[in-house]
């Protein structure tokens, strides 16, 4: 699948916080922004925006890519690529707001099922039980792998609003998650079938900062790991787990807008 992003890149300080940016720009970016200048046909400007912001997103600058998927959207609104970009990167910074009327948008053109991320737009502005019922929708359209992720999402947001974890009744000890097998310890553990410790221990003993946020958020929410645990591993911060994590020490769990 290639690397998921540059070896130097932006850190949460800067993308969900208010610290500015300090990565520069690529010679490949220079290019981009200078041929931009001279594009005036409506497409090709469109399509150069697109490949500027791939290549700032690379670097995970998502605002700075923000910036210029703005004139895209407003460019071609009825072209779907540059606003599904800019959905996911507002959700990924904590712009839950402009993320949800994005996503909505897209629900709209009928781009695809977009349940998954709407709900999650819905657990970071703690907008619990709407989260809840966009991980149901998610749920009965997904493949194993998301269908984990849905029951863990509304198990959480459950827990937070007293609502009913209609999804995590499907769990079993055998249940066919896929890859997603952390999301499943978190499953387990919020549905007694594992013990606080034997997740604290797994979290433990992982090397993975992506797993590891996954397995120790559910541990946060059970009042054993503090979110400090979680965000001070940061070096694959763009996971959702640790995104949320974040929203909670430094948001109250309400999100930037």
């Amino acid at each position: 699948m290639g690397k998921y992003f540059a070896d130097i890149h932006e850190g949460p300080d800067s993308q969900m916080g208010n610290k500015p940016e300090t990565v520069k720009d690529t010679e490949e970016i220079i290019a981009i922004k200078r041929n931009l200048e001279s594009l005036v046909d409506p497409n090709e400007r469109y399509d150069a925006i697109l490949s500027l912001s791939k290549a700032l997103i690379f670097q995970l600058r998502y605002k700075s890519a923000l910036k210029f998927l703005d004139q895209a959207v407003d460019l071609l609104p009825s072209r779907p690529e540059a606003l599904r970009m800019r959905a996911i990167r507002r959700l990924y910074t904590l712009d839950t707001k402009g993320s949800l009327e994005d996503f909505f948008k897209l629900r709209a053109m009928d781009y695809e099922d977009v349940s998954y991320q709407i709900g999650l737009g819905y657990f970071f502005s703690a907008q619990y039980e709407k989260s809840m019922k966009e991980m149901e929708i998610c749920y009965d359209l997904a493949n194993k792998e998301m269908k984990i992720a849905a029951m863990y999402w509304q198990a959480i947001a459950a827990r937070r609003c007293g609502g009913k974890a209609t999804l995590l009744e499907k769990f079993t000890d055998d249940y066919d998650c896929g890859h997603h097998t952390s999301y499943k310890a978190g499953c387990s553990l919020l549905v007694g079938h594992t013990t606080v410790e034997e997740l604290k221990n797994l979290a433990d003993k992982e090397e993975s900062d992506l797993e590891y946020a996954m397995l120790s958020y559910p541990l946060h929410e059970v009042g054993v790991k503090p979110l400090e645990d979680i965000v001070k591993r940061d070096s694959f911060w763009i996971g959702f787990a640790y995104v949320a994590a974040w929203n909670d020490l430094h948001y109250e769990g309400r999100g930037r807008s």
